[in-house]
């Protein structure tokens, strides 16, 4: 009789035993399967989406002003010592661009791009943008600041919005973000938008 019991008991100590192997390895099945499966979590991520605004947001706050005479930025100081060429329209009045370079303690340097742009001195409206841009944009991301003014957009398709100055240094044209930001100029509102694609 004793030899019954003992005999049970060892018989429910290999179910048990059975029964947490198989526990053990249906838990090991599951998280080797979640860890293939699941999609690593980039560290920046969570904050692509408000670059291009971010962006913006410096470029709205960097006055013209603070560019002026800085050794750091060579294209805005070249736009500027040419003042006599772009500022004065053919009667020898200002154009309105230059009232905003008059003003550049106070006047934001994207309304100050823009304003070239509107103006036709694209060529110095470009320099300034990607001297702005290029090294505030991460080196993963395309990039156009665009305009709103009929004209070609930064993918080269015709649009209501104009390409000032784009770098597709990403690997495709995935949007990322946008931000926004409205110029007020001679005038009129114009959109200018920077474009962030991937």
């Amino acid at each position: 009789m004793i030899m019954m019991s003992s005999l049970k008991f060892l018989k429910g100590v290999a179910f048990t035993i059975d029964a947490l192997v198989a526990i053990a390895l249906l838990l090991l099945s599951i998280t080797i399967f979640m860890f293939f499966i699941s999609e690593p979590i980039e560290p920046m991520a969570a904050y692509d989406y408000e670059l291009a605004q971010n962006t913006m947001e410096s470029l709205k706050e960097l006055s013209v002003g603070d560019l002026d005479n800085n050794p750091r930025y060579p294209e805005a100081n070249d736009v500027f010592d040419d003042y006599s060429s772009w500022a004065y329209d053919g009667e020898g009045g200002l154009k309105p661009v230059a009232l905003l370079f008059q003003d550049r303690g106070s006047t934001p340097s994207i309304n100050f791009i823009a304003g070239l742009w509107l103006e036709g001195e694209e060529s110095r409206a470009s320099s300034m943008a990607e001297e702005l841009l290029s090294p505030s944009v991460p080196l993963n991301h395309g990039f156009g600041l665009e305009v709103r003014k009929p004209g070609l957009d930064c993918e080269s398709n015709p649009s209501e919005w104009s390409c000032v100055y784009s770098d597709a240094r990403g690997e495709g044209y995935g949007l990322k973000s946008v931000g926004k930001h409205f110029v007020y100029y001679n005038g009129t509102f114009y959109g200018v938008r920077l474009v962030l694609h991937q």
